[in-house]
């Protein structure tokens, strides 16, 4: 999926497009601001003039990629199935392949924060940002499928997402995303019954 992302080739968008790829394959503490400027072909001057900080950076490649990623996952999920309740099971089929992927390195979110551990910085609280629109789409679609207690079922699709990603990232296992759905499944139908 990342891969598929890309953006405008002004400097400042280069630096952006070129930091996520690296920060996304490599880490955030392991790319340098050198590393960065060298696969970009953008000077350092260019580079802050635009940003005065490699956290200001990252901030602003979390929150284009938390925005362009979330774009295409609704995208991806909306083309496999036009019913909510469906779009539901979709999800799922979306993460099996982006699990697949050869550009799969894990959630590049939560990798964020495993590196950026403070609890009051503008780095966790873009990642918090796309943990909660996730877990709002998947409560979202549980509403849409006239489902019981959506927001209860969504979070708990929202749990089958994240740990099936770490699973997948962890474990290499692409078919977490399996399991995850077979859960899925379950959890619809209990809701379904009650």
């Amino acid at each position: 999926m990342l891969s598929e992302l890309k953006l405008e080739q002004s400097p400042k968008e280069k630096l952006i497009e070129t930091a996520t790829v690296l920060f996304s394959e490599y880490g955030f503490h392991a790319t340098g601001i050198n590393r960065i400027l060298e696969e970009s072909g953008i000077a350092k001057k260019t580079l802050y003039h635009h940003f005065s900080s490699k956290d200001e950076l990252i901030v602003e490649v979390l929150q284009r990629y938390d925005h362009l990623a979330r774009q295409k996952f609704k995208t991806m999920v909306e083309e496999r199935a036009a019913f909510p309740l469906e779009r539901i099971f979709a999800f799922f089929d979306v993460l099996e392949d982006w699990y697949e992927d050869k550009n799969f390195f894990g959630c590049f979110f939560t990798n964020a924060v495993g590196e950026y551990s403070a609890i009051e910085s503008e780095i966790r609280a873009a990642c918090q940002n796309y943990k909660k629109e996730m877990r709002y789409y998947l409560r979202e679609l549980c509403f849409l499928a006239g489902l019981p207690d959506p927001e209860k079922l969504g979070d708990q699709l929202f749990m089958l997402f994240e740990g099936a990603t770490v699973i997948a990232q962890v474990a290499g296992d692409s078919k977490s995303a399996i399991l995850a759905k077979q859960t899925a499944t379950q959890l619809i139908e209990q809701a379904q019954q009650s």
